[in-house]
């Protein structure tokens, strides 16, 4: 049941300037928890104990349950929440403060000057819109939280400016948080600064050993505790690489559970990195993380002198910022690995030809060696391996 502070768009409460595009309730809305769903006490409490920051990031990648965690938090916490789920269409920052507006508006009557202005083509957003919005916001009397869901798709700068004008007028005891697979585009290193940022990453949101046993109970898996501690070793906690896990146990109707096996190569879990997160990079990214799979640990100087080129520390910072299952080893992020899942999908992409080819390489074998039938081209001062498109 839906805490009676939260409110959603009342379809009854006509809008005092109509936008001049259709505002799509469901964008307003919390998603319905489905059955099943694990309760994450821990981090609700964390979430609790941050309400004197004003600005609160979940950041990590997909499948770790953000989206699910907010609603959670929605639920159990007593201030009122604005709720919007960003789509590529909030990258015009009109359309993005029309709907924060409106929610605005649905918690407590805002100046109707603000959605008029809104609605005026042609109208300043920097120096008209987002001052009256911010105006609004900080004369708000109850203390509010307004989520912003799948931040990552965000990239219009006037946008993400205008939301660091708004978290920077928030009413005392009012939040600004925000779920991300990577991290998203606004001041965090300001705001970590000041002490007014709290933050949950994978390592927070992973589960432990008790949630991961009641989510395979959830799903119909009733595994022992042993077999609990290896999936949860395969997986580091990843919630949805457990409930696939389950489903795949699930799948083979087995007589044992402990005897069936879950891996990098698992049909369920191929499918879900394949359209969550492979499909979503470019070539060069793929290709990128197919190469670099091959190594337990590797750091930008390595994969440099590996391939003979440049620019591989700031590839593996921007794909571990993008939070693609890249785990630092280190503050300095100068050393990486990968998830060991996704690792293995990687890995499983190389074709007998690639590997091959990687074993012709320096790195393969020393230099003058023949392996596998290959030789190193005498006019190559370096060899770089071919890797699958």
């Amino acid at each position: 049941m839906r805490n009676a502070l939260t409110i959603p768009i009342q379809p009854w409460r006509p809008i005092p300037a109509a936008p001049s595009f259709p505002v799509h309730e469901s964008k307003l809305v919390p998603p319905f928890e489905r059955p099943g769903m694990v309760s994450r006490a821990n981090l609700l409490d964390r979430l609790e104990a941050s309400a004197a920051k004003p600005v609160v990031a979940i950041c990590a990648p997909a499948g770790y349950g953000k989206t699910v965690l907010a609603a959670q938090w929605a639920e159990r916490d007593p201030r009122p929440f604005v709720w919007l789920s960003i789509d590529e269409r909030d990258n015009d920052s009109a359309v993005l403060l029309t709907y924060i507006a409106v929610g605005l508006d649905q918690v407590e009557p805002i100046d109707p000057a603000v959605l008029g202005a809104l609605a005026s083509r042609g109208a300043s957003m920097a120096g008209g819109v987002v001052p009256r919005l911010a105006a609004a916001l900080s004369a708000m009397a109850l203390p509010l939280v307004v989520v912003l869901d799948d931040a990552h798709l965000l990239h219009d700068r006037h946008g993400l400016d205008a939301l660091a004008v708004l978290a920077d007028h928030l009413p005392e005891g009012s939040q600004l948080a925000v779920t991300s697979r990577g991290e998203p585009q606004l001041p965090l290193a300001r705001w970590r600064a000041e002490g007014r940022l709290a933050e949950l990453g994978p390592g927070d949101l992973a589960m432990d050993g008790q949630e991961a046993g009641l989510l395979l109970w959830a799903a119909g898996v009733a595994a022992p505790d042993a077999r609990v501690a290896e999936l949860l070793r395969r997986t580091e906690g990843w919630p949805v690489a457990l409930y696939l896990a389950a489903l795949s146990i699930k799948a083979q109707h087995p007589t044992d559970v402990a005897e069936v096996g879950f891996g990098g190569q698992d049909r369920l879990l191929v499918d879900y990195l394949r359209s969550v997160l492979l499909s979503r990079l470019s070539p060069p990214e793929v290709r990128f993380l197919t190469r670099t799979a091959v190594l337990d640990r590797l750091s930008g100087p390595l994969w440099d002198a590996v391939l003979g080129t440049g620019g591989s520390a700031e590839a593996l910072e921007s794909l571990e910022r993008a939070n693609l299952l890249v785990i630092p080893l280190d503050r300095q992020r100068e050393w990486y690995r990968y998830h060991p899942l996704f690792r293995q999908l990687l890995r499983g992409s190389w074709s007998a030809m690639s590997l091959s080819r990687w074993a012709c390489s320096p790195v393969a074998r020393p230099s003058g060696a023949r392996t596998m039938g290959c030789t190193r081209p005498r006019s190559a001062t370096r060899w770089t391996p071919t890797m699958p498109n």
